[in-house]
């Protein structure tokens, strides 16, 4: 059961799913969501999305990856951080959780997380990490889930030092980082 984490541009990952950081009204946002409704086609993706048309905050749903490598966008409708009063964690956990429950119902082997919820949602980086790995952890554990592959859009340094801390031996998750030429050059400031 391995759970992978990389560091790429997930618009480039060529897993069956990839993970959308949604809004309810599953409409485009900015950062991450952005990057894949250009990647994915936003005509085609917006039309899609339209026809679903709303998501409960912590649930999930599935559209077609149009032009992605992947076959499916799972648009997880994240909640933004609050001071962690309004009940952001249990949202953010059932995000993470109905997407994977998606991953089961299209007989996904493989799906691509972003750090849901860290961008301009606002959430804290390492409670946001902790969420994740510990949702995903305990999903992979209790249904033998097979190819979990987790993408951070954070920096190097943080990321390494916030999977150390965090990451159980028991999952055996692995360090993979896969950083693409064109990746590092739409990145360097």
């Amino acid at each position: 059961m391995p759970f992978l984490m990389i560091r790429n541009d997930i618009t480039n990952v060529a897993a069956d799913a990839i993970v959308n950081p949604a809004n309810r009204n599953l409409l485009q946002g900015s950062g991450t969501s952005r990057a894949i409704y250009q990647a994915a086609g936003e005509q085609e993706l917006t039309a899609a999305c339209e026809a679903i048309g709303y998501c409960e905050p912590g649930r999930a749903v599935c559209t077609p990856a149009f032009g992605l490598p992947a076959k499916y966008i799972f648009h997880a409708v994240c909640p933004a951080w609050h001071g962690g009063f309004f009940g952001e964690a249990k949202q953010l956990a059932g995000a993470y959780h109905s997407a994977l429950e998606l991953a089961a119902e299209y007989h996904c082997e493989s799906v691509a997380f972003p750090l849901l919820s860290s961008g301009n949602y606002g959430y804290p980086k390492e409670q946001a990490f902790r969420i994740a790995v510990d949702t995903i952890t305990q999903y992979v554990m209790e249904h033998d889930a097979q190819g979990v592959a987790v993408n951070y859009h954070v920096v190097s340094e943080t990321v390494s030092r916030m999977r150390q801390a965090a990451c159980p031996a028991s999952v055996g998750a692995e360090w993979k980082e896969e950083i693409e030429a064109d990746f590092q050059k739409r990145h360097q400031g």
